[in-house]
């Protein structure tokens, strides 16, 4: 199965990409479905991706540990298709299920970019603020942020400097 997953191409038919993930499943192998469903996501194949996320989110059982996956790839995969209320609806669950201490730089830049995108000011500022600016893995992602997100640039660059932890000079 691994094998098979290993070789499928992002040009293979949806129902053969569900057909690897039904047998991914059937190994309770969560992860491997998820990383063979985020290969649509790699190549910008939203449509595609989103198909294969809502899938797995009526497979996968919500209480499973690898569930906020599904959930954050699905809403990726939206956000893509610029379809960010959905999109939202899909990151608040990933960090209520994940909380806010262990939710990922990458959930709140997806979630903050959404509410940008939205014209939601007050939520956008708080999320940019409180999570995603002073997150640990911010600074090491922002590379990737800039690239995922490039019409939002001079965003991330202000994040950067506005809310990074001053250093102070000790005497």
């Amino acid at each position: 199965i691994k094998q098979q997953a290993v070789e499928i191409d992002i040009d293979t038919d949806i129902k053969d990409y569900l057909k690897i993930l039904d047998r991914l499943l059937e190994q309770n192998d969560i992860p491997g479905a998820v990383r063979v469903a985020r290969n649509l996501l790699k190549e910008n194949r939203y449509e595609s991706a989103s198909y294969v996320f809502e899938y797995l989110k009526e497979k996968v059982p919500s209480d499973e540990k690898y569930y906020y996956r599904v959930l954050s790839n699905l809403g990726y995969s939206l956000i893509g298709m610029t379809r960010y209320e959905e999109a939202l609806t899909n990151l608040k669950k990933v960090i209520a299920l994940r909380t806010p201490a262990k939710a990922g730089a990458w959930h709140f830049a997806a979630l903050a970019f959404c509410y940008y995108k939205l014209g939601e000011t007050e939520e956008y500022e708080k999320v940019m603020k409180d999570h995603l600016c002073c997150h640990e893995d911010f600074r090491h992602n922002m590379d990737s942020f800039l690239y995922l997100y490039p019409e939002w640039k001079e965003e991330i660059i202000s994040c950067a400097i506005k809310y990074s932890p001053r250093k102070t000079n000790e005497k």
